[in-house]
């Protein structure tokens, strides 16, 4: 499998886990009074532009850091979106990357 296939394949295997993680919490209630899911307002804040798409976040974490990714997550840290991702490295260490929503700077590295 060629390298851009294989990105491709983790990319899209690491949208699936994210979409997984945001579908299952409540986090916010909508002005109509119903609940509003994590993966609603992933998506509005990607369409206003507030927030990148996964791919692109991934795109410049794989520029620093090396490994399969294997979970991913959309969180508020310190009032901004960001991303955290958990890859596996080739060594077998967890690695956590914690990666701005709005740029994809990367904010934190831990197990390096």
């Amino acid at each position: 499998m060629s390298t851009m296939a294989k990105f491709l394949h983790r990319s899209a295997a690491a949208l699936a886990l994210a979409a997984a993680t945001l579908a299952a919490s409540d986090i916010a209630v909508g002005s109509d009074k119903k609940p509003r899911r994590d993966h609603d307002l992933a998506r509005e804040a990607l369409r206003r532009g507030d927030i990148l798409p996964l791919a692109k976040v991934l795109a410049i974490v794989r520029q620093h850091v090396q490994g399969d990714v294997v979970e991913v997550e959309l969180e508020h840290e310190h009032g901004q979106l960001v991303y955290e991702l958990k890859l596996l490295a080739s060594d077998g260490r967890l690695i956590k990357v914690y990666a701005s929503a709005r740029d994809g700077t990367i904010i934190k590295t831990k197990g390096k």
